[in-house]
């Protein structure tokens, strides 16, 4: 029951008012700015992954690749 209370929040935006003793208490709603889109796959994920780390190079051309300045970071802690 409860996993499809969330399907139905991340997937059609739905909300849900949670009562005790007849009174409203919480309220189980969509994050305000979360995707409307269909569950991710591990692709998709990994192509969003594969984005950002072009978008880091992008941003920052002299630090090398993301995986140089992970190994970077983890050197200088």
């Amino acid at each position: 029951m409860a996993s499809e209370i969330v399907r139905a929040v991340r997937e059609e935006r739905a909300e849900y008012v949670i009562t005790h003793r007849g009174k409203p208490v919480a309220m189980i709603v969509p994050l305000a700015g979360a995707p409307e889109t269909e569950p991710a796959t591990a692709g998709g994920w990994w192509a969003r992954i594969e984005e950002i780390g072009r978008l880091m190079e992008e941003e920052n051309p002299n630090a090398g690749s993301v995986l140089e300045q992970l190994f970077k970071d983890r050197e200088d802690s």
